[in-house]
């Protein structure tokens, strides 16, 4: 697979702006994000001292019809290692019940998950547990649903 858009100019971009420790990271992370979709992204990272500091993607990924935006922030440990945390937002024409009993039969197929409603987050956004760093949230919109997903790397 030849990268294209966002998977080859996200990691060029973090690299030319100093990001040393969590560069390993977020390489990978982009490549799971993109995979071999359609893709392009934006890079927002601090004006000093970069390696050192919080820094942002947005990735718009474009596939089968769909778009999703994908937020990946990454914080650094000093020199040690570097935390991740990554939210995927996704518009469904369906009702959030229907897209929740497809999800969770996805997230049931994945070993030892077993997900399961977790409630309500307000009044309206049912949650999914998708294990103990991934949660999936479902937002009725219109006569369709946004899925907002959110996992944490440490």
């Amino acid at each position: 697979m030849r990268k294209q858009g966002a998977a080859l100019e996200l990691p060029r971009a973090i690299e030319q702006s100093g990001v040393i420790t969590c560069k390993p990271l977020s390489d990978r992370a982009i490549d799971l994000i993109v995979g071999d979709a359609g893709s392009s992204g934006l890079l927002f990272v601090p004006p000093r001292e970069s390696n050192l500091r919080v820094f942002s993607t947005s990735i718009a990924v474009e596939q089968a019809g769909q778009t999703t935006y994908a937020s990946a922030s990454f914080a650094p440990y000093g020199s040690v290692g570097c935390g991740m945390a990554v939210d995927f937002v996704t518009y469904w024409p369906d009702s959030c019940q229907a897209v929740a009993a497809v999800l969770e039969k996805q997230l049931g197929a994945v070993a030892g998950l077993g997900s399961k409603s977790r409630g309500l987050l307000g009044s309206k956004i049912q949650m999914l547990d998708g294990g103990p760093n991934m949660r999936m949230f479902l937002m009725p919109a219109g006569s369709g649903c946004i899925q907002i997903k959110k996992e944490m790397l440490y």
